[in-house]
């Protein structure tokens, strides 16, 4: 037994499928943060507290 389903289409355009006829952002997104920097006062300090 066999189902299909004549609406996929239809959800498919309503769920935000790419579109052909729209032209891509081109706004660019922001960069990530670099790494977390901590200052040296605080990792003595971890450092300090550790057994």
């Amino acid at each position: 037994m066999t189902a299909t389903i004549s609406h996929s289409d239809d959800a498919r355009l309503h769920a935000g499928a790419m579109d052909d006829t729209t032209d891509p952002d081109p706004e660019v997104p922001e960069r990530a943060r670099g790494p977390l920097r901590f200052p040296a006062a605080y990792k003595a300090k971890i450092l300090a507290e550790y057994p």
